[in-house]
């Protein structure tokens, strides 16, 4: 009985962690990945920072200190993340 108790649980543990590790195996990206366009790249980021602009105008509209405090961080990330493509796109050239 102490042997099908201790099989089971290490079974549970598998099926329960299980996800996790495939999770984490799959947000690495593989060696062969071409490297990324700068330009496609900008592109994107112009994109997200116009989107943390106008939720960061919205936060204002509201008025609500604490959403405005993360939507004001979320913008100047994507911010910091379009300088570096910026650059990224200046030396790629």
């Amino acid at each position: 009985m102490r042997s099908y108790l201790g099989h089971t649980l290490i079974l549970v543990a598998c099926v329960t962690l299980a996800p996790l590790c495939l999770a984490q195996s799959t947000d690495e990206p593989p060696v062969f990945e071409q490297p990324e366009d700068p330009q496609a790249r900008l592109q994107e980021l112009d994109d997200v920072v116009v989107q943390k602009q106008k939720a960061l105008f919205a936060a204002r509209m509201r008025g609500d200190p604490e959403e405005i405090k993360k939507a004001q961080e979320e913008f100047e990330a994507v911010q910091k993340q379009r300088s570096r493509a910026v650059r990224a796109l200046e030396q790629h050239r």
